[in-house]
């Protein structure tokens, strides 16, 4: 009798002993009172479109947060990043980028226009999402942070949203982050363009222009410089990108061929472009909304502010004073050759010059432009620097661009405009000449940043990838928008 209520007891204790299992997680979407409804989305590696099951897990003053299934972001993260953009993304974009627009009588910013033609609740939708791109950690280090899908603004496509949307990536993306919070506004100042080059150019702008202002618009809501950004034009991609053989942003994309990474080249060289631009422009950040609101969607949207802001009214002298910049890099806020540096900048000031060291001659796109050491060697054999041709310049670095032969560098630069279409390189002369055999502190007699180890992802936009894998938005710009013109509804 013991026995059996000894044995009792034990298999009593064993089974209200064992744990329970735990309870399934319940995904934020499927919270009480959550509103859910399926999205179009791109994958940018098959250029399909698929439907994505998300909910809203935030409501802002001017955007809602949806959340995809299965993304594991908490309804905290999305609040938080609903806060940032009301309290910080949302009126510095409008102020920099803000361009009024007359439409039926009625001024619309771009961001009000893009509601007004669209779903009209008055807020811009903000989908986090696993993007399918390209991103393998340690193989390809290239990762889609956001996109911009200009379809959603238009009801005659089958897989439009028809919303003012912006899509966020949640892997690696860390929506709430710093990157992702820069990839946010940098996206914003897409759909602001398009908005704005539909009704005032016959054609969107050139994509390195968009490209630049999307750059211009992630310092814009940080106040500081991205690393990502300047750190891959200083290390050249830590040996891995094409810096050095000028590739560069006016022709995006163009280098693929030589390199997976060819288009963080031109996120870098287009960073410190526009950066470049705002420094020496006697406005400031103005520029930035002047270029946006510009007519003109190629270069001459650039040339003709600097020609007032900048005293430089051509794409050549342009060109040319940049290129400089990163060579001499003068540190002086003022003068005459101030403009050739970043005006003592404490971060860009520091950038090193990357050498191309072959010798002979290198194949130059439009707008590239690439650095060779002259020495006393190059001097005694080369006592006149190369003759300009109608799209190859020459010009000798010293502490100023000159045309007398010197110890420095000599610049090569293709100034042909045109960026689309079939193009081929021009050969650019170069010295042959090795680079210094050791930059370290002093290079060419200036300070020189600290070296630095880069690590991805490298963020570039959705545009990208779609293009690349053979996306019908694959030319650098040249894309009418007469046909599809559009007006807010009355």
């Amino acid at each position: 009798m013991k026995k059996l209520i000894f044995l009792t007891g034990i298999l009593a204790f064993l089974l209200f002993s064992c744990p329970e299992e735990p309870e399934p997680e319940i995904d934020p979407i499927d919270e009480p009172g959550v509103v859910k409804r399926d999205f179009w989305a791109q994958n940018q590696v098959n250029k399909s479109y698929y439907k994505t099951e998300a909910g809203k897990l935030a409501d802002g003053i001017h955007c809602t947060v949806w959340v995809e299934r299965g993304a594991g972001i908490s309804k905290e993260t999305a609040i938080n990043v609903a806060n940032v953009f009301d309290n910080n993304i949302y009126q510095k974009m409008i102020d920099n980028f803000g361009v009024l627009t007359n439409v039926s009588g009625f001024n619309y910013d771009p961001m009000d226009l893009a509601d007004a033609l669209t779903d009209g609740d008055g807020k811009l939708c903000i989908l986090l999402l696993d993007i399918k791109d390209n991103y393998q950690p340690g193989v390809n280090d290239s990762a889609v942070g956001g996109y911009f899908n200009p379809e959603d603004l238009y009801d005659d496509d089958p897989n439009s949203n028809l919303m003012d949307i912006i899509y966020i990536d949640t892997y690696p993306g860390k929506p709430g982050s710093a990157d992702s919070n820069k990839t946010l506004a940098h996206e914003l100042q897409h759909l602001m363009n398009q908005i704005i080059s539909d009704q005032k150019r016959v054609y969107t702008m050139d994509l390195w222009i968009d490209e630049g202002l999307s750059l211009a618009a992630e310092w814009i809501i940080s106040g500081s410089h991205p690393q990502d950004r300047w750190g891959w034009y200083h290390t050249n991609g830590n040996g891995r990108g094409l810096i050095n053989r000028g590739n560069n942003f006016y022709i995006w994309g163009n280098r693929l061929n030589e390199s997976l990474y060819a288009e963080v080249d031109d996120y870098a060289t287009a960073y410190l472009f526009f950066q470049w631009l705002r420094i020496q422009s006697n406005n400031g950040a103005g520029i930035y909304k002047e270029i946006i609101g510009s007519t003109n969607y190629n270069y001459t949207a650039i040339t003709s502010i600097t020609s007032t802001r900048m005293s430089i009214n051509n794409w050549s002298d342009l060109l040319k004073a940049w290129f400089a910049a990163n060579y001499i890099n003068n540190t002086s806020t003022s003068g005459t050759n101030s403009i050739y540096g970043y005006k003592n900048d404490s971060v860009l000031k520091g950038l090193r010059t990357h050498y191309f060291t072959s010798s002979g001659t290198t194949p130059l796109f439009p707008g590239e432009g690439v650095f060779s050491i002259i020495d006393s060697t190059y001097i005694t054999s080369n006592p006149n620097k190369p003759a300009n041709t109608t799209t190859l310049i020459y010009s000798v670095l010293t502490t100023t661009p000159q045309d007398t032969m010197a110890a420095g560098a000599l610049l090569t630069y293709n100034i042909t405009t045109t960026n689309t279409g079939t193009i081929t390189p021009e050969a650019g002369t170069v010295t042959g000449r090795p680079a210094p055999a050791s930059i370290s502190v002093v290079d060419n007699g200036r300070f020189i940043a600290a070296p630095l180890t880069l690590s991805g992802p490298f963020w570039v936009s959705g545009g990208d990838v779609f293009r690349r894998n053979g996306g019908a938005r694959d030319t650098s710009s040249r894309l009418p928008r007469s046909s599809i013109r559009i007006t807010a509804n009355e």
